[in-house]
């Protein structure tokens, strides 16, 4: 034991070292470990450095959702996978990396791998972009409420000549607020009379009882086109389709004006009062109930097919002919005063008789595939412009490889309505409105497509 002489205390103290010789708690520390983080400012960082080096930090490429996933890390061997982050990829030791139906969201990867013959740890960042469909909502709709409406409704009926399919369903701006679909319609195929009827509606969105106008539109019309064609049509009907080789031109605008006027602007215009009264029962507005209106009816008569259509307001109705190419566009669409308006079904729109002519159109043919009724959900997706609508290649194309794709359009197919709900969900970036279609196909088109 060393006696050190202290000589202002006058006692040796046992084990006591000089005072400048005495090592202060903080200088202990700092002689363990003079690897203390300074930060800003002098101030010390708490905890210590790590000894081991940062990671090397990738960002690999993004990916998008329910996709597949392929790239590379390029500069290393030997890579193993530490911590996938929750990401479901494969990565090889040559750095080739996988994966099947990515799951949305950002991931973060350990990895250990050689580079430059060294071991080094990698930190590396992916990207998985999110669908932008699975975004939307789908909220339903309050069934409770007066006025209801469902959210989706198919429908199919067949004569011995042809079959009707239609289906409607709720866009997904409607479905992301849990509001109605304001589309609707009504079809018919009389097997007593040969006559085959496709109604569609689109409700206004910004109307707030426009689902109740499409509907009661519909209604009335389906209910009261059968006594007016029965009353004003199938007397001359046989003669006036006979006459047709005599002057294609003038018996076009002979059958507008007096075979077909007094009927579907009269069964269009009797919608229209049905839905004044409504509102007048109601205490509401006409305005309240704004909806568009589409017809078209077809019969055939001594081996051709007589079809013909009314609308008012914006939407389609199209013959298309798979074997000739051949698309008859037999609608015009109506504009409102502003670009992206429409006009909407009003007594006052059965005003003018001229305006009414133009609104009419007639086709004659041996044969078709299809005859479709559409409202603009699914004009404005599928055929964006007048010339698209009027575009054979374009129909060709959503014939063959868009909606025969998804529905087997054959008579005898039990799940056809439900194919055809399943097929208007289809997505089309910013067309996200209500979707109803109507599709009549005879049975001789039908049987050429087996």
């Amino acid at each position: 034991m060393a006696l050190i002489s202290d000589e202002d205390a006058g006692e040796q103290i046992p084990g006591e070292l000089p005072d400048a010789q005495i090592a202060l708690p903080c200088e202990l520390e700092a002689e363990e470990d003079d690897a203390l983080i300074i930060g800003p400012g002098g101030i010390p960082k708490t905890g210590l450095e790590s000894s081991q080096p940062d990671p090397d930090r990738v960002n690999l490429k993004n990916g998008k959702a329910h996709q597949s996933y392929q790239t590379s890390i390029e500069g290393y061997s030997n890579i193993a996978v530490k911590d996938n982050g929750g990401a479901a990829l494969e990565i090889s030791p040559e750095g080739e990396v996988s994966g099947e139906a990515m799951v949305a969201g950002e991931y973060t990867l350990i990895l250990e791998a050689l580079k430059a013959g060294r071991p080094v740890a990698i930190r590396a960042r992916l990207s998985i972009i999110a669908d932008p469909r699975d975004l939307w909502k789908a909220i339903a709709s309050d069934q409770q409420a007066p006025n209801a409406k469902v959210d989706e409704a198919s429908d199919y009926c067949r004569s011995a000549e042809a079959f009707i399919v239609a289906a409607s369903k709720r866009g997904r701006s409607h479905a992301q607020v849990g509001s109605y679909r304001d589309d609707d319609f009504s079809i018919r195929a009389d097997t007593e009379t040969g006559w085959h009827i496709l109604i569609v509606a689109d409700g206004a969105g910004s109307a707030e009882l426009s689902r109740e106008g499409s509907r009661i539109a519909c209604e009335v019309v389906l209910a009261a086109l059968p006594v007016l064609l029965a009353e004003k049509v199938d007397p001359r009907l046989q003669s006036v389709v006979e006459g047709y080789a005599d002057d294609p031109e003038s018996w076009a605008l002979m059958v507008r004006e007096e075979l077909l006027k007094p009927v579907l602007p009269e069964a269009a215009l009797e919608a229209a009062r049905a839905i004044e009264l409504e509102a007048a029962e109601t205490d509401r507005e006409p305005q309240e109930f704004s909806t568009t209106l589409v017809i078209a009816i077809s019969k055939k008569v001594s081996d051709r097919w007589f079809t013909a259509s009314f609308s008012v307001g914006d939407g389609g109705v199209a013959i298309f002919d798979v074997d000739k190419n051949e698309v008859a566009v037999i609608c015009r669409p109506d504009s409102g005063e502003y670009a992206g308006q429409t006009r909407f079904l009003a007594c006052s729109e059965f005003d003018d008789a001229n305006d009414l002519m133009g609104r009419i159109f007639v086709d004659l043919r041996e044969n078709f595939t299809v005859l479709a009724a559409m409202t603009d959900g699914v004009t404005d997706a599928k055929f964006p412009t007048d010339a698209a609508l009027e575009n054979s290649q374009i129909w060709s194309e959503f014939w063959a490889e868009d909606i025969s794709k998804e529905v087997d359009l054959q008579s005898n197919n039990p799940a056809i309505q439900e194919q055809m709900l399943s097929w208007l969900d289809f997505w089309s970036r910013g067309n996200h409105d209500d979707r109803t279609i109507a599709l009549m196909l005879p049975e001789q088109a039908v049987n050429e497509c087996d």
